[in-house]
């Protein structure tokens, strides 16, 4: 355990919980203010995917222009005063358009922060555990999915949306801390100055496992976005449950699928993670009530707890020593594509067709995924197989 359990691993995931648990603190709650605000579902949509774009625009300039060349620290810091900015604009002025660009400056930040971390934790893994450390690291990512949606919804309960971006402030401070006790990292050579260009953004040789995670953000968004507003529709006050059962759900299944894909291949997750995500969605078109909430939340956790951490190995295994840090922005930008997207149209599909059949609809995004790669575990069984 020696070669994976050291003091600066340990350090990047409790700076990544920290980082992640202010984050989805807001998750719930944005919604929720929103819609105290009468904002209808297809403004709300294109106001929550505006994180998303600016993540997207954020993550590939901080990968290329500095932790590649070993600014990662700075970057984080950064990324989180940034976010602080962002969390100010919120409480200022209640305006939809002044929100919107609050919320776009806060994915910025969190855009800078989230890439350090992946590219950090990269760089520490040894190759032969590199999809369990990963997996450990995503536990990180799922503990705050676990604890902030269900600090969100207390805090907006009994207190206000002004006490939740207090919180998250705080949480930002506390993540601080630990990035401060990370080591320095230099690259071999110095990293050659690039232009802002399409290359910044792509990374040829980890598209295909990026493409997948696209189709995993996609069925992710519309309960990422909706599953609050879905619950008031069934007479569901407080969908903190599912927050919960969500990120157990993931959290648990991280501790093993990791070793389960560096044994015995990566098709042997990523087909069950792709089947159980899509099972997921159609529970909430099929079902009403809290039991289609409950399982929806374990069949989400278990199918996205398992896939994202597989996914982003394969990307580290596939990417260059020296573009590790734009092929981990590469894949978090795939996912918030997919995420962005999928929110503004299933915001528009929801409010014509309803919240049920915008669920039912979002499951073809996983048909495609298993589509995809079983036919590239066809064509290349043995770089599938892992």
């Amino acid at each position: 355990m020696s070669d994976l359990w050291n003091k600066p691993f340990i350090f990047v995931c409790l700076a990544n919980l920290f980082t992640f648990f202010g984050f989805q603190i807001i998750v719930p709650a944005l919604p929720l203010y929103l819609d105290s605000l009468g904002t209808g579902s297809g403004h709300m949509g294109l106001i929550l995917a505006s994180f998303c774009l600016s993540v997207m625009l954020a993550r590939p300039l901080a990968g290329g222009l500095l932790v590649d060349r070993g600014y990662d620290r700075l970057c984080i810091v950064l990324g989180i005063l940034i976010c602080l900015g962002g969390l100010a604009g919120y409480g200022l002025v209640v305006n939809l358009l002044f929100i919107t660009m609050a919320r776009f400056i806060h994915g910025v930040g969190f855009g800078f922060s989230s890439v350090a971390y992946g590219a950090m934790v990269a760089r520490l893994l040894p190759a032969s555990r590199r999809a369990e450390g990963m997996g450990y690291f995503a536990l990180t990512a799922s503990l705050g999915l676990c604890l902030g949606p269900l600090a969100g919804t207390y805090l907006m309960e009994y207190f206000n949306f002004h006490y939740t971006l207090a919180c998250c402030a705080l949480l930002l401070f506390v993540s601080l801390v630990w990035t401060a006790a990370l080591p320095k990292w230099r690259p071999a050579a110095d990293a050659p100055y690039e232009r802002l260009s399409w290359h910044m953004f792509f990374e040829k040789k980890v598209w295909f496992p990026c493409a997948l995670c696209a189709f995993l953000g996609a069925s992710y968004g519309p309960v990422a976005a909706f599953i609050t507003l879905w619950g008031k529709s069934q007479g569901i006050g407080n969908v903190g449950v599912f927050f919960l059962l969500n990120a157990s759900c993931s959290l648990l299944v991280r501790l093993f699928a990791g070793r389960v894909a560096d044994s015995m291949g990566k098709a042997w997750v990523i087909v069950p993670a792709g089947l159980v995500t899509g099972c997921s969605l159609l529970i909430l078109y099929l079902f009403d009530g809290y039991s289609a909430l409950v399982w929806s939340a374990i069949c989400l956790g278990l199918g996205i707890g398992s896939g994202y951490p597989i996914l982003q190995a394969w990307v580290i295994e596939l990417a260059p020593p020296e573009r590790r840090g734009a092929a981990t922005a590469f894949f978090y930008n795939s996912f918030d594509l997919g995420l962005g997207l999928s929110i503004v149209l299933w915001g528009i599909i929801a409010s014509r067709l309803g919240y049920g059949a915008m669920y039912g609809i979002a499951s073809i995004s996983m048909l495609v995924f298993l589509i995809s790669y079983s036919l590239h575990c066809l064509r290349q069984p043995r770089a599938s197989a892992g």
